[in-house]
């Protein structure tokens, strides 16, 4: 088994591409509360692995809970919208939150790979801009997809699962939830851990207020 993360800001298509990928399924989706997961059975260089994808919400206030669901995973896919260049800005942050909360053995060599999604709507992130980007973060692979339509998503997929696949066989054994309820617990955001998340954010934005 390889686990693989989806990262990134909320509507950048995260649960179409996980979907589109597991199922075939790329309509309309709702925004993810908390975390979900999905798997298939893909085969790579003739040997079948069960990648176990996991969706996050892309919201700052379920941050908190990233250890639970970032810990033991092999390769962490980082989502942004070519049409939104704020999501497109905070790659870096998802890329340092997930290696806050899962602390890899060996950070600058844990596998990432960048997904540039909705190439079909108006874009304002250049390919090359977001090319640029992924050589000055360690030569990160680049796909961009249309999660809707299917177009790139396989190969995105491939190519994660054969960086899953190579990074699994370099750690030690993890903890790796096969449930969301596994995780004791910790894995969906209850109603406490809901309003104390929605509390923080109310006191960051006062911080920020100059009025």
């Amino acid at each position: 088994m390889a686990k693989v993360v989806l990262l990134g800001d909320i509507n950048v298509g995260k649960t179409t591409l996980i979907n589109q990928f597991a199922s075939g399924d790329g309509g309309k989706t709702q925004a993810t509360v908390g975390t979900d997961f999905k798997s298939k059975t893909i085969t790579i260089d003739g040997t079948q692995v069960n990648l176990q994808i996991w969706d996050t919400a892309g919201q700052e206030k379920h941050t908190s809970i990233g250890f639970a669901f970032y810990r033991g995973s092999n390769c962490c896919i980082l989502t942004y919208d070519v049409g939104n260049n704020e999501s497109f800005e905070r790659l870096s942050f998802w890329k340092k939150n997930f290696l806050d909360q899962a602390a890899p053995q060996n950070p600058d060599q844990f596998p990432f790979v960048v997904c540039g999604n909705k190439t079909d709507k108006e874009r304002v992130v250049a390919r090359e801009v977001a090319e640029k980007w992924c050589a000055d973060n360690g030569g990160l692979s680049y796909f961009e997809t249309v999660a809707t339509t299917n177009e790139g998503v396989n190969a995105l997929f491939m190519e994660t699962g054969k960086k899953a696949k190579a990074q699994a066989g370099k750690q030690d054994d993890d903890f790796m939830p096969t449930s969301l309820s596994g995780a004791a617990g910790a894995i969906k955001i209850d109603a406490k851990a809901e309003a104390d998340a929605e509390e923080e954010q109310k006191k960051k934005k006062k911080k920020k207020c100059k009025c």
